[in-house]
C-alpha cells in the first residue's frame, strides 16, 4: 500500500500531498485489489490500476497547493484506462474474428455474399468499442451472414455446447469414480481445424485436460472429436470421439500410473 510522505514546496516544484488524497489512493487501491484478486488472468486489471495510480500521482505533482484545481478521482482514472484497455483487447479479438469469418466465407459463399460479409466486417473494425463483442458478432450473423447460411453452420459445429457433450461422455465413462480433471488454459487447451475437401467438410476439435487434486504428480490427456459433413453442411456423415494422448508429470507410484494408463488405454482410447 502507499505510504504517506510529506514534503514542502521547494524551487524544484515538490508538492505536499494532502492526507485526504493519500487516504483516497489507499482506499481505492485496496478496493480494486480485492475485486480483481491475484490471478494472472486479471493482468488487464492490474495494468489499469498501476497506470491509474501513476497518472494520479503525476496529477498530484502538477497540482498547486490550493484546492481550486479539481483532479479526477483515482476511480475515474482507473475506469477510463480500463475502457482503453478493453478497446485494445476488442480490436485484437475483432481482427481475429474478421480473419476467420472471411476465410470460411471464401470457401462456402458466393462472391456477392463474400463481398457483403467483408464490408460488414470492415465497418465493424472501423469503430472503437469497449463493451462486450458478442452482441456485435450476433448482429453480424443475423443481418449479414445469415443464421442458416453455410458459414453459420460451420460455427455451429465449433460451439461450446459441442465440447460440453464430449466432456460429459468422457467424464461419465473414463474419468468417473473420483478421477478429477479440468481444462488446460493456453493455446494447447483447445484447437480447432476446419478442412474443406472436394465434397466434404471435416471439423476437428482437439482438447487437453489435466488432473486436479494431486500434489506428488499430475497427468494430462488429449481427446479429439472428428466430424465429417457433406459439402453443404446439412448432414453429419460421421463423428468419432477418442483419447489420443496421455502424459505424466511428477512421480506417481507404479500402481497408480498403471491404473490411470489402463483407464485411458495408454492414451489410445476410442470413446464413441
Amino acid at each position: 500500500m502507499l505510504q504517506k510522505e510529506k514534503a514542502s514546496r521547494t524551487q524544484k516544484g515538490i508538492v505536499y500531498i494532502n492526507e485526504p488524497y493519500i487516504s483516497e489512493l489507499n482506499g481505492y487501491t485496496q478496493d480494486v485489489l480485492e475485486k480483481i484478486g491475484t490471478s494472472k488472468e486479471n493482468q488487464e486489471g492490474f495494468d489499469s490500476l498501476r497506470d491509474s495510480l501513476s497518472m494520479r500521482l503525476r496529477a498530484f505533482a502538477m497540482k498547486n497547493t490550493t484546492d481550486s484545481m479539481k483532479l479526477p478521482s483515482t476511480k475515474e482514472v482507473y475506469q477510463e484506462l480500463m475502457s482503453s484497455h478493453r478497446e485494445k483487447v476488442n480490436e485484437t479479438e475483432l481482427i481475429a474474428i474478421e480473419r476467420v469469418i472471411n476465410s470460411v466465407a471464401a470457401e462456402l459463399e458466393t462472391v456477392e455474399q463474400q463481398a457483403r460479409i467483408k464490408e460488414s466486417l470492415t465497418q465493424l473494425l472501423s469503430k472503437n468499442y469497449s463493451g462486450d463483442t458478442q452482441p456485435l458478432v450476433q448482429k453480424l450473423f443475423l443481418e449479414t451472414i445469415g443464421v442458416n447460411s453455410k458459414t453459420a453452420r460451420v460455427f455451429k459445429a465449433i460451439h461450446q455446447n459441442i465440447i460440453s457433450c464430449c466432456q460429459y461422455q468422457i467424464k461419465s465413462s473414463v474419468t468417473n469414480n473420483g478421477l478429477m480433471t479440468g481444462d488446460v488454459r493456453g493455446p494447447e487447451g483447445w484447437q480447432i481445424c476446419v478442412l474443406f475437401a472436394h465434397d466434404v467438410v471435416n471439423i476437428t476439435h482437439r482438447r487437453r485436460e489435466k488432473s486436479l487434486g494431486q500434489t506428488e504428480y499430475q497427468f494430462w490427456f488429449e481427446w479429439v472429436l472428428h466430424m465429417t459433413f457433406d459439402k453443404e453442411l446439412q448432414t453429419l456423415n460421421a463423428a468419432v470421439l477418442k483419447i489420443v494422448d496421455l502424459q505424466f508429470e511428477g512421480n506417481p507410484s507404479p500402481d497408480i500410473r498403471e491404473e490411470i494408463e489402463k483407464r485411458f488405454c495408454y492414451g489410445r482410447l476410442h470413446v464413441a
